[in-house]
């Protein structure tokens, strides 16, 4: 009687503990789109990843960092390239563009794909990074961003949404940089910004989590769904995602 009743509950767990996985099959099977939608955005980040490993691991990327570190070194000046691609199909890279102290315009290229500049201070990718970004990536959804500092820290923009990021646009529409007239007759145009509201969030990230630059601008990407990633190249040279602070 006694081993019986042992065996009814063993019957009676293997039952539960069936029950229990249907269940939960169920409730992983029946997840709403937008969970799904985390996915894909997973999927998109890896594809991105990439091909933004791919571009960095050539001679020829190599080779344009050096020159932008060696010109920027010498004049104090953002300097630019743009990466594309021949009739062959083969990554060929512009000429270097000279831009001011923290601005640049893109060279042209034929069959552009990517750009890159560097930085005159150690700070990630800026607002007008991220605008100009945008602009290009919307188009083109594979369309690469890189950014160098100094030091030789390398970021990249990447597109995961490009519906998105035109929302994005829409909602927190860039504020113009502002104009001012040089000692020389020239005119330095600064990059455009961010709404004061992106802007209070940057500084209350930072302020209030100890968040360094670059994992501020990551929140801002993700919490206010720019459709836009960062990533930072590690020590092995591969890109990875920036990841924001928690709240």
């Amino acid at each position: 009687m006694e081993y019986r009743s042992i065996a009814m509950r063993i019957a009676m767990i293997s039952y539960l503990i069936s029950a229990m996985f249907l269940w939960a099959s169920a409730q992983v099977f029946a997840q709403p789109a937008a969970a799904k939608g985390y996915l894909y955005d997973s999927t998109v980040v890896a594809q991105k990843i990439r091909h933004a490993n791919a571009l960095a691991a050539s001679p020829l990327f190599a080779e344009v960092v050096a020159r932008l570190t060696t010109l920027q070194t010498e004049m104090h000046k953002e300097q630019v390239v743009s990466f594309g691609k021949d009739s062959s199909g083969i990554t060929i890279a512009s000429p270097i563009r000279s831009g001011n102290f923290n601005n640049a315009s893109l060279p042209g290229i034929h069959r552009r794909f990517a750009d890159i500049h560097i930085h005159t201070s150690e700070h990630p990718p800026s607002s007008g990074d991220i605008y100009g970004f945008s602009d290009q990536a919307i188009a083109d959804s594979q369309y690469l961003r890189l950014i160098v500092t100094p030091q030789q820290t390398i970021y990249a923009l990447i597109m995961v949404d490009p519906k998105a990021a035109i929302a994005f646009n829409n909602k927190y529409p860039r504020r113009a940089g502002i104009k001012k007239p040089q000692a020389d007759g020239s005119t330095t145009f600064y990059q455009p910004t961010f709404p004061q509201e992106l802007v209070d969030a940057f500084n209350r990230v930072r302020g209030w989590l100890g968040a360094t630059r670059a994992q501020s601008l990551a929140y801002l990407l993700i919490k206010y769904k720019s459709g836009i990633r960062l990533l930072q190249r590690g020590e092995d040279g591969h890109f990875m995602m920036v990841h924001a602070p928690a709240e």
